[in-house]
C-alpha cells in the first residue's frame, strides 16, 4: 500500500512541471520528448525561434531567418525496390524566398546521383523544364550515401523568391540506387 501512495503523490508533482506557458514564454520539445518553458520576454510576431536538442531556446529573430528549403525524393528504400532511372523530376512552388547556402543529397544504397534545379521566376503556372536550368553540370554525389554540398558554384543563381516555380530533376543515377533525395536550404 505504501508503494501505491508514493506513486500517487509523485505523479501530480511530475505533471506540475509541465505547466502551460505564460505570455512571453516559448515552449520547446527536447530530443527526449520533455517540454521546456523558457522566459524570453515579448516575442515579435513572425519571429523564428530555434530550440536545441535539450529544449532550450537558443536563438530567435524576425524577418525570414527561419530555415527555408525545397527538395524532392525519388524511389523507395524498401527491400526489393526497383533501381531508379534518371530523368525523373518533381515540381513545386516556393512559399517563401531565401538564398540557398547548401544542398543535402541522400542515396540508398550508396551510389552516384546528379541533380539539377530548374526555375521560372515568380508567378504563372508553367512547370520549369531543362531550358530553365540553374545548373551547368548539376550537383552530384560520387561516393557514400550522404553528402552536404556547400560549394554551389554550379548554380547560376542561389537567390529564390516566394512563388518561384522550381523543379528538382534527377538527371543521372548509378545502377543500384533505389532511393535518392535532394534538399536545398539556407
Amino acid at each position: 500500500m505504501k508503494i501505491s501512495i508514493a506513486v500517487l503523490i509523485l505523479i501530480p508533482f511530475a505533471l506540475c512541471a509541465q505547466r502551460p506557458p505564460a505570455s512571453g514564454q516559448i515552449v520547446g520539445v527536447s530530443g527526449t520528448g520533455n517540454t521546456s518553458v523558457t522566459t524570453t520576454g515579448p516575442q515579435t510576431p513572425g519571429a523564428a525561434v530555434v530550440i536545441d536538442a535539450n529544449g532550450n531556446h537558443v536563438a530567435g529573430s524576425s524577418g525570414g531567418s527561419a530555415t527555408h528549403l525545397f527538395g524532392a525524393s525519388f524511389g523507395s528504400t524498401a527491400s526489393g525496390a526497383t533501381p531508379l532511372a534518371a530523368t525523373q523530376s518533381i515540381p513545386a512552388i516556393l512559399p517563401a524566398g531565401f538564398t540557398a547556402a547548401e544542398c543535402d543529397i541522400t542515396v540508398v544504397p550508396n551510389d552516384t546521383a546528379t541533380f539539377k534545379v530548374y526555375r521560372i521566376a515568380t508567378g504563372g503556372t508553367a512547370v520549369p523544364t531543362s531550358g530553365n536550368s540553374l545548373n551547368t553540370s548539376g550537383i552530384s554525389i560520387s561516393t557514400g550515401g550522404l553528402a552536404r554540398v556547400t560549394t554551389l558554384t554550379d548554380f547560376s543563381s542561389l537567390v529564390f523568391a516566394a512563388e518561384d516555380a522550381v523543379v528538382v530533376a534527377l538527371t543521372a543515377v548509378g545502377g543500384t540506387a533505389t532511393y535518392a533525395s535532394f534538399v536545398c536550404h539556407n
